[in-house]
Order: C-alpha cells, then structure tokens, then sequence
C-alpha cells in the first residue's frame, strides 16, 4: 500500500465522485433499495436487517447527494433538490 497517495484516491473515492453519472446512478439505486428493501424489513419486523440496510444506504446517498450540490453551479438549486429528494 502506497502511504504517499491520498486514501481517497487509494480506495476510488475520488474517482467515483469525479464521475456525474455514476453518483446519480448511486443516488437511484440507493433510493430504490430504500423504498424497496427497506420497507420490506420493516414490514416483516426484521428491525436489524432494516437499520443495517438504512443505515448503509443513506450513509452513501449522503456524500452522493453533498458532492451533486457541489459539483451544480446553484447552490439553492441543490439544496432544494437534497430537500427534494
């Protein structure tokens, strides 16, 4: 493991952020999986599988929905759409 590159950069964070189309596909699949799946745990009262999958999601979808904000020219545009969603 290279220590002198950035750990953003070493695990493809960078990248992945660097990439428009991607985050938005990420930020898709993460809110389908939210309305789907987790609402599937909660509906059969598996409360673990229901944290663990709502805490991984919206833990992802966060950075997604930060670094769409800042990659748009409208700061207000943004928010509203973080609100939005």
């Amino acid at each position: 493991r290279d220590v002198d590159i950035d750990n953003s950069i070493r695990t493809g964070r960078a990248q992945a952020r660097a990439d428009k189309a991607f985050v938005v596909k990420r930020v898709e699949e993460g809110k389908n999986r939210l309305e789907k799946d987790v609402k599937d745990f909660v509906a059969k009262a598996y409360w673990y599988d229901a944290k663990q999958e709502l805490r991984r999601q919206l833990g992802y979808m966060s950075l997604d929905m930060d670094t769409l904000i800042a990659a748009s020219g409208d700061k207000k545009k943004g928010l509203s759409m973080k609100k939005d969603f």
